[in-house]
């Protein structure tokens, strides 16, 4: 009994993840794919949008496929770390985490905060690796049944890819 009462607990509380609070301390900003929040980051919002955007059409390029047509992604960046642990902890993930990714035809958004502790730790990689897994959910087939290794590790090469116009520049670290 008490095992089943953990269950229907737990998965009650997975239903109930929100995004960030929208309140007006947060701008957004709209691209073609995403729509980024931000409460205050020192970067040029718009620079969220072009990047992801462009990585977006990049990772399309590298999978031979067409994007479809989704809603716009919400993407929250939160200025700094600690509002950023508040948050997750209030959403019941480990506040270790550097960003998130809530997959979901109906609910789905990225969140992160901003940081730049060098070329392989930054808001820039970590909103690589969990666009990755939006793309790989959204135009893979039985994506959902992807060993949690090979999700990982594609999210993991992509994140170290180069985004310039013309697209993508994978296979060096």
């Amino acid at each position: 009994m008490r095992t089943a009462v953990l269950v229907i607990v737990l998965s009650t509380s997975l239903l109930a993840v929100e995004p960030p609070d929208g309140s007006e301390t947060w701008s957004l900003t709209r691209g073609k794919y995403f729509d980024v929040h931000t409460d205050g980051t020192r970067r040029e919002p718009a620079g969220f949008v072009r990047h992801l955007d462009r990585f977006w059409t990049g990772l399309a390029a590298e999978f031979g496929v067409k994007l479809r047509e989704t809603p716009l992604t919400p993407v929250y960046v939160f200025r700094c770390r600690a509002d950023f642990e508040d948050y997750m902890v209030g959403q019941g993930k480990p506040k270790e985490l550097s960003g998130w990714c809530r997959l979901g035809r109906d609910r789905r958004f990225i969140v992160t905060y901003d940081r730049d502790y060098g070329p392989h730790d930054s808001v820039w990689t970590v909103l690589r690796h969990e666009a990755t897994h939006l793309f790989v959910f959204d135009h893979v087939p039985n994506a959902r049944g992807l060993p949690g290794w090979l999700s990982e590790g594609l999210a993991c090469y992509y994140e170290t890819a180069g985004v310039t116009e013309e697209g993508l520049v994978v296979g060096k670290v």
